[in-house]
């Protein structure tokens, strides 16, 4: 099966993002305040005191600063407990550049002047506004869904917090493991493929040896279940597939001895790595 580590940077990840925050107790935020937090981009004065266009990645080092501030000035005033913010990323404006926004999630109900929250975030336009739907996940659209929809400042960037949230927001515990191993579980498994040996990647390094990972599980004998990442060197999982279905066909093998379908390859029968697997590390 594809390896899957839940992120907010792919469809498939975040979705799996989405199950482990809810496994883990995510709050009802029906009642509570959503604020939109975009920095203005047009005008920017430099050291000499010219005007010019503030570049995407600055942008971001100048939201990504400003969030702290931000939020302790609404708790000193609001009886705020919990709270989260994700980062998230505008569609490429009339020149093709993408800027990034966060959205700042509250438990508070009560009135806040619009205008007091443009004054705390300092950067730019803000919109705020109730969240009246009891389902959250419209909340978390997908940061993108491939590599390379992410903009090049953003990629060649090692470490980038897209999500945060305050202490104690989770209500519960981790849910207990299924048959299928968490990420963190196949690290403990095999460590020679824990993600930290990879910590100087950039994110659009990460993003794309993510796209060749897969699972394999096999059971001994003795009933003993075991679980290995492997990494394709060129292949995803897609070429995967077609290489199972292509020995299927050339040696006629049965639905019984090998099942392919689109997340997982159920096999009792291979004869011989398939060439996208051949050299795996």
């Amino acid at each position: 099966m594809p390896y899957t580590t839940p992120n907010f940077w792919t469809e498939r990840n975040a979705a799996a993002k989405c199950r482990q925050m809810k496994k883990r107790g995510m709050p009802d935020l029906d009642g509570g305040r959503f604020i939109t937090l975009t920095v203005n981009r047009e005008l920017c004065p430099d050291e000499g005191g010219t005007w010019r266009l503030l570049e995407p990645a600055e942008a971001y080092e100048m939201g990504k600063a400003r969030l702290r501030r931000f939020i302790a000035r609404l708790r000193k005033r609001y009886k705020i407990r919990r709270w989260f913010w994700k980062m998230e990323l505008h569609q490429p404006d009339n020149n093709g550049l993408v800027y990034a926004h966060w959205h700042f999630w509250f438990d508070y109900g009560g009135h806040i002047p619009g205008e007091e929250v443009t004054k705390a975030w300092g950067l730019g336009r803000t919109d705020i506004r109730r969240v009246r739907r009891k389902e959250w996940t419209y909340l978390f659209k997908y940061m993108c869904k491939q590599a390379g929809d992410l903009p090049d400042w953003l990629t060649s960037m090692t470490k980038v917090r897209l999500f945060q949230t305050s202490m104690g927001f989770f209500s519960g515990n981790d849910a207990p493991p299924e048959d299928t191993p968490s990420p963190r579980q196949l690290d403990d498994i095999d460590e020679t493929k824990n993600d930290c040996a990879h910590e100087m990647d950039t994110i659009g390094e990460r993003i794309v040896r993510w796209t060749r990972c897969v699972v394999a599980r096999s059971t001994s004998s003795d009933g003993t279940t075991r679980h290995k990442l492997l990494v394709m060197q060129t292949s995803r999982w897609g070429d995967l597939l077609a290489a199972f279905a292509e020995l299927r066909i050339r040696y006629g093998i049965t639905q019984a001895d090998c099942e392919i379908k689109t997340q997982k390859i159920t096999t009792t029968w291979l004869t011989q790595l398939p060439p996208c697997l051949q050299g795996y590390t």
